[in-house]
């Protein structure tokens, strides 16, 4: 039985002081490795893209961060990250967890 949405936001998922203690452990006591998908966008907010993927991989998943254009992507601070792959060849794909990080251009990006 499933305790958790099947996609969670970046404010679903903290976490807690050097204990690492999640809102949703069961996440992480399955045998297999997660895989979480995290979509980014031109304008991504850069601290629920960075410290929900840091935190997430930490606790041992396989994290894909993928893009909805190609190259290096600038967040909302002007940070840049540099996406694993190309969001349309991932749609296939079967994730255990996917992840919307917020932004306002990124949200129109998705809107397309």
């Amino acid at each position: 039985m499933t305790l958790y949405p099947k996609i969670l936001t970046p404010v679903d998922i903290w976490y807690k002081g050097e204990g690492g203690k999640f809102q949703y452990p069961e996440l992480y006591k399955r045998k297999s490795m997660k895989t979480v998908l995290v979509t980014l966008a031109p304008g991504f907010e850069e601290i629920e893209t960075i410290t929900v993927v840091d935190i997430i991989r930490r606790a041992g998943a396989r994290v894909t961060l993928a893009a909805t254009v190609t190259g290096v992507l600038e967040g909302s601070r002007g940070i840049k990250v540099v996406p694993d792959e190309i969001l349309e060849a991932v749609m296939n794909r079967e994730f255990d967890l996917i992840c919307l990080p917020g932004g306002a251009t990124r949200n129109r990006q998705f809107e397309k």
